[in-house]
């Protein structure tokens, strides 16, 4: 787990903070209808000890959140998330075609390799 200019000790003593003046997350802020567990989420990363500084999420909302500030509109290696560069799954998620073509073509590669030296 990183923890950008904090150490350990300083990223659990805000967490106890939290919890010890506004107690558990009890509700997902983006969608009342989430299940639990549910998580107290930075909103702006400089952990303030400010209760505007946060927000209640479910644990999928909170890796959401966390991903889309970390990342932007880019797949994890890099690649723009365009209209020609983006595939949508059936469940909703975003794929990029480059890494997906990286990803199959090291397949074939691997797998036409292993059936070429069994021959």
């Amino acid at each position: 787990m990183k923890y950008k200019d904090m150490t350990r000790s300083q990223y659990t003593a805000i967490h106890n903070w939290i919890y010890y003046w506004y107690g558990k997350a009890i509700f997902c802020e983006n969608n009342k209808n989430h299940k639990a567990p549910y998580e107290w989420s930075n909103i702006s990363g400089q952990y303030k000890k400010k209760i505007t500084d946060y927000k209640m999420l479910c644990v999928s909302c909170h890796r959401k959140d966390d991903y889309k500030k970390k990342h932007g509109n880019k797949c994890r290696k890099g690649h723009e998330f365009t209209k020609e560069n983006t595939y949508i799954m059936p469940n909703g998620r975003r794929k990029c075609i480059i890494c997906r073509r990286i990803v199959c073509n090291n397949f074939y590669h691997r797998n036409k390799i292993k059936c070429t030296k069994s021959s």
